[in-house]
C-alpha cells in the first residue's frame, strides 16, 4: 500500500513537472499568435516584448528575438534592436540577417564604428558603401560601388549610392543619371527620390525637385502612419 502511494506520488509528481514545462514552452508563443491578431503594429510589439521576457529556453529566446527584430526596425526602435542583437549574440544566436538588422541600427543610431565592423564581418558591401558615405570616406564608397556596378543584378541602393557621391563630387548630370537608374528599379524608393530631388536643385529644375520631394515626403508619412 505505502509502495503504491509512493509510486502514485513520484507520477504525480512528473506530470507536475511536465505540464510545468508544457506550459513555459507554450506561453511565448500565445503571446506571439496573439501578437498576429493585434490591430496595430504598436499592440503587435508589446505582445512580442512579452514573448521575449516569458522566453525561459535557449530556442525560445533565440526565436522570439528574431521574430521581433525586424518589427522594432520597421517602426525606428533601433536601441531595443540593437540590445536584442545583442542578446542573441551572447545566446550564440547571431545570423546574417539579424547581423543585417543590426548594422542598420546601428547606422540609423550614429554608431558607425560597430556598424562597419559588423558589415565589415558579413561582408555586406551594399552596406559598407553606405557607411562609407555617412562617414565621408568617398574613396572607400567609390571602390566598393565601383565593384557592385559590375555585377549584373546591381540592386536601386547601388545607383542611389553612386549618385550620392557623384552629387559630392559636383558630376550633377552623372548623379542624375544614377538617380533615375535606382527609381527606376524601385519607383517609389524614398532615398533615391529625395536624391532626385537635391539633383534638380543643381540642375535649376525647381519644379522637379519640388515634385520629387512631395512625393518623397508623401510616402514617408504613409510609412511612418503605417508603422505607428
Amino acid at each position: 500500500m505505502e509502495k503504491t502511494i509512493k509510486i502514485k506520488s513520484i507520477i504525480g509528481g512528473l506530470l507536475i513537472a511536465l505540464c510545468i514545462l508544457i506550459v513555459l514552452d507554450v506561453i511565448p508563443f500565445l503571446f506571439i499568435w496573439t501578437g498576429v491578431l493585434a490591430k496595430n503594429s504598436s499592440d503587435e510589439i508589446t505582445l512580442q516584448k512579452w514573448a521575449v521576457k516569458t522566453s525561459v529556453f535557449r530556442f525560445q529566446k533565440i526565436y522570439t528575438r528574431n521574430n521581433l527584430l525586424p518589427q522594432l526596425v520597421l517602426t525606428g526602435d533601433y536601441v531595443t534592436a540593437i540590445n536584442y542583437f545583442k542578446e542573441l549574440e551572447d545566446l550564440d544566436g547571431a545570423d546574417s540577417l539579424n547581423t543585417r538588422l543590426a548594422i542598420y541600427s546601428y547606422i540609423k543610431t550614429g554608431d558607425y564604428d560597430n556598424a562597419l565592423m559588423y558589415a565589415s564581418l558579413i561582408n555586406d558591401r551594399t552596406r559598407l558603401a553606405q557607411i562609407y558615405i555617412q562617414i565621408k570616406d568617398y574613396v572607400k564608397a567609390n571602390i566598393v560601388l565601383e565593384s557592385l556596378l559590375k555585377e549584373d543584378s546591381a540592386k536601386a541602393s547601388t545607383y542611389l549610392y553612386k549618385g550620392e557621391v557623384l552629387l559630392h563630387e559636383g558630376k550633377y548630370q552623372e548623379a542624375n543619371n544614377f538617380a533615375d537608374k535606382a527609381l527606376e528599379k524601385a519607383p517609389n524608393y524614398i532615398d533615391a527620390l529625395y536624391l532626385k530631388s537635391k539633383v534638380c536643385t543643381k540642375l535649376g529644375r525647381v519644379a522637379e525637385s519640388k515634385k520629387y520631394f512631395s512625393q518623397a515626403k508623401y510616402l514617408e508619412s504613409k510609412r511612418e502612419e503605417y508603422y505607428k
